[in-house]
């Protein structure tokens, strides 16, 4: 299925603020809207609320401010209905990974949103085709290399065609190649104009599969926004919001540092690599 890019917001956040039991800001006032068709990448340092606010737009923390889902605001009514088109990722599969096989984790979501066992199980042949993942149907999960798991919680997701998709750092601890694998099915969905919101540490992700990028400051807010060309490429900027690191040499007794880079040969792009 292709999804049509509009001007509609998909998502809108206004003025979210979060704080755990224990007092401690996650978030402290962010703000900021997302199209239908859009695919966005959500990054910032460690600590600057990217997971908790995926959370509070599916309903499963709840702080101040507005959020609404496809002009449905979250809320503890509308919260089921509003996850009923939301696909949602976790960083850690094993958090939405809880079947015996594959197949019963994927059917899992159709069959609550009321489909009848064959549309449910349609679905996900359907979905473990489009991954390539048909013969892991009879698997157990909890069996599966990471980059397998990360695979199967992302077709949980599409199985109940969700209108939105909301990913929480995909590629944190894949090898490079199943890194690659993920990133050519993100970049598949977003050339069908699925939307999408990944909050990832991922340069090269935000790069390649993002059109926009909104960044989380330590101040818990958001800080920036603008094409991946301009944000990635700005060194000041993401040295600034600690975003990339400087590698140090001693050449002669002296010690030089400098930011990482990694360049794309066939491009010839440039950009900060964490």
């Amino acid at each position: 299925m292709e999804y049509a890019k509009t001007d509609t917001p998909a998502i809108e956040v206004r003025d979210l603020r979060f704080s755990y039991p224990d007092g401690r800001a996650a978030l402290a006032g962010a703000s900021f809207t997302v199209h239908q068709g859009e695919s966005v990448a959500l990054i910032g340092a460690n600590g600057t609320g990217k997971s908790t606010l995926l959370l509070c737009l599916v309903g499963i923390l709840k702080g101040s401010g507005t959020v609404y889902v496809l002009g449905t605001e979250v809320n503890s009514e509308t919260v089921f209905a509003v996850r009923s088109r939301i696909g949602f990722v976790f960083q850690n599969p094993e958090h939405q990974l809880f079947s015996t096989s594959v197949l019963d984790d994927i059917v899992f979501g159709p069959l609550n949103l009321g489909l009848s066992r064959e549309e449910s199980l349609t679905r996900a042949d359907a979905v473990l085709g489009e991954l390539n993942m048909t013969e892991f149907k009879h698997r157990i999960p909890h069996h599966l290399s990471q980059g397998e798991k990360k695979k199967v919680a992302l077709a949980t997701a599409l199985a109940m065609n969700p209108s939105v998709l909301l990913l929480d750092e995909p590629t944190a601890g894949l090898d490079p190649r199943s890194s690659t694998q993920l990133i050519d099915i993100l970049l598949r969905l977003k050339d069908e104009g699925k939307t999408m919101l990944v909050a990832t540490h991922d340069m090269h992700l935000a790069e390649e599969v993002t059109e926009r990028v909104i960044v989380l400051g330590e101040s818990r807010t958001v800080v920036r926004e603008g094409v991946p060309g301009d944000i990635l490429t700005d060194e000041s900027f993401l040295r600034q919001h600690n975003l990339i690191h400087e590698h140090c040499h001693i050449h002669e007794r002296t010690r030089h540092g400098h930011p990482h880079f990694h360049r794309h040969h066939e491009d010839n792009h440039i950009h900060p690599h964490l």
